[in-house]
């Protein structure tokens, strides 16, 4: 197996998304129709006017605004309604001069994170992270209260949303103190709205949202991999080596977080454990070299995934290698006093791969390691290593 093998992997995957980069969903227009298809998935990310569908994968790209349609979604986590609220624009994060919200009437799609007798939304315009609340049935939702500003040079926070929220939400078994711990993330809203309609039992949770929030994945694999190592020696006589390349079967189990995100796009941290093993000989006029190399490898990095249909995901990869020697030798028949003593060293790696249904994935990663020798010798190991693997979470 190549190094350019994973680069055509990747070339093949970029230009797969790049021609299917479409979400299967819906949208109801004006008159209550309801249209199935294919949603442009960068519109989930925010709080659009409008969005971009296509009846079906091959046909042509449509738009239609927020004048046309009430309500649209992917069939799942995804759902956003149309409603005509009253909003401060002030960007969150941003320091304002005073602790006023200035309000003005627009019409926007608000993305339900939580329903039920208390119902919660996002609207996220450029980043910029605002949350609303409605209770009992309230047709219009109202804005949670939150804004930094400086007062004499000093930078405050307006919390209000505290307030707003204890006032309509507080209860027997929801403390004063929870309120006064509540963070303006869409983590710590959405766990009280479903602590709070936990309790109130009227209409529907969406716990799975809330399931979503932190994903976690425990993969199982197995596959093939080609290893390569070269010892280069700084003294003339005794040469350089080229073992060549090896081919063996490798095991692997992998943990992965995968980092909340309000689209289909999404980063993870990843931790694998996997071994590694490398035998070489070579023959010179001197005699016979052999050399042993194993290792526990550990893999550390970071994924990023995306979306290319409703059920399959492609993920871009760069890991950092330790490793921890468990075999280790270089051995020249005429020369003992002359040895290539190893050590544990990091690497570099880069991968790519394809998950299918959260539950299968194929993936193909490469991995080099410099100088893993000491004292005479510079080397060089190469691996590369193609998986198939199981979610057993």
């Amino acid at each position: 197996m190549k190094l350019n093998f994973s680069f055509l992997i990747l070339l093949i995957s970029f230009n797969f998304y790049c021609q299917t980069g479409y979400i299967k969903g819906y949208f109801i227009d004006n008159a209550g129709t309801r249209v199935e298809c294919f949603i442009n998935g960068s519109f989930l990310d925010f709080n659009p006017s409008e969005i971009e569908y296509k009846l079906t994968l091959e046909s042509k790209t449509e738009t239609i605004d927020i004048n046309q349609m009430r309500e649209y979604g992917d069939n799942s986590e995804y759902r956003f309604v149309r409603y005509e609220i009253m909003i401060d624009e002030f960007r969150t994060g941003k320091i304002g001069t005073d602790k006023a919200l200035y309000y003005i009437k627009k019409k926007v799609f608000l993305r339900e994170l939580v329903t039920g007798k208390a119902n919660l939304y996002s609207y996220n315009d450029s980043g910029s992270m605002k949350f609303f609340f409605s209770v009992n049935g309230s047709d219009t939702p109202i804005q949670l209260e939150y804004k930094l500003y400086s007062f004499e040079g000093v930078v405050s926070q307006n919390n209000n949303y505290k307030q707003q929220l204890f006032n309509n939400l507080k209860g027997e078994n929801i403390s004063q103190d929870t309120f006064n711990k509540l963070e303006y993330k869409s983590k710590s809203l959405i766990n009280l709205f479903l602590n709070y309609n936990s309790q109130n039992v009227t209409g529907k949770n969406n716990k799975s949202l809330f399931k979503k929030m932190i994903d976690f994945n425990l993969w199982l694999k197995g596959g093939y991999q080609q290893t390569s190592f070269i010892a280069n020696s700084n003294d003339d006589f005794i040469g350089n080596f080229d073992f060549g390349s090896k081919s063996q079967i490798r095991a692997g189990i992998e943990f992965e977080m995968v980092i909340p995100s309000r689209g289909n796009n999404n980063f993870s941290f990843f931790i694998e454990v996997s071994s590694l093993s490398y035998k070489g000989n070579a023959t010179r006029f001197y005699g016979d070299v052999n050399m042993q190399y194993a290792t526990i490898e550990i893999p550390i990095g970071l994924k990023y995934n995306f979306a290319i249909t409703n059920t399959t995901k492609v993920f871009l990869s760069a890991s950092l290698h330790n490793s921890v020697i468990t075999k280790a030798d270089f051995n020249m028949e005429s020369f003992s006093d002359v040895y290539g003593d190893f050590k544990g060293t990091f690497g570099l790696g880069f991968g790519t791969g394809i998950v299918f249904k959260k539950k299968f994935l194929l993936s193909v990663f490469t991995m080099n390691r410099k100088n893993v020798m000491n004292n005479d010798f510079s080397s060089s190991l190469k691996n590369t290593y193609a998986y198939i693997g199981y979610n057993v979470f």
